[in-house]
């Protein structure tokens, strides 16, 4: 029988979480981790983005950003509670943490911009950012965008 490989879409999703094999092993870092959960993947130190945007419409910049820090922000019960009356020190921590990061990514946070307002590159960016926030040991970008990529092969 031939062995068949998955598409590169179904290789991500396999290896990201989001899908699970029909067959084989899947390991990082000498763990075997075949058919974990995506945050179970992520809290390895895995992360990915998409090929289609996906941003949280409503959010601001820095709030879909710090989505990605809740893989290393552990409130426990109290930090639970302070953060109803506001924002706790894990998440001044990962909010300060996002402005690092779209910065280095190269879009500044401008607050009253919707991140769905931005151009899609600097849309991606932002998603980069985000993926970058959990502070990732692997990062699988789908589809990277081309300010990444060596001035040479442009």
């Amino acid at each position: 029988m031939q062995h068949v490989s998955p598409p590169r879409w179904a290789q991500f999703n396999i290896v990201s979480g989001t899908l699970r094999p029909t067959s084989g092993r899947i390991a990082f870092d000498g763990h075997d981790y075949t058919g974990r959960r995506p945050d179970r993947v992520l809290k390895m130190g895995i992360a990915r983005n998409f090929q289609h945007v996906r941003l949280i419409r409503g959010l601001s910049m820095i709030e879909n950003v710090m989505i990605g820090c809740h893989a290393w922000i552990d409130r426990g019960i109290i930090g639970n509670t302070a953060a109803l009356f506001g924002l706790s020190g894990g998440e001044r921590a990962a909010a300060s943490k996002a402005r690092e990061l779209l910065d280095f990514v190269g879009v500044p946070a401008k607050r009253g911009v919707e991140p769905l307002e931005l151009t899609l590159g600097d849309q991606r960016r932002v998603e980069i950012a985000r993926a970058l926030a959990s502070e990732p040991r692997l990062l699988l970008l789908d589809l990277p965008p081309a300010w990444l990529l060596p001035r040479s092969t442009r």
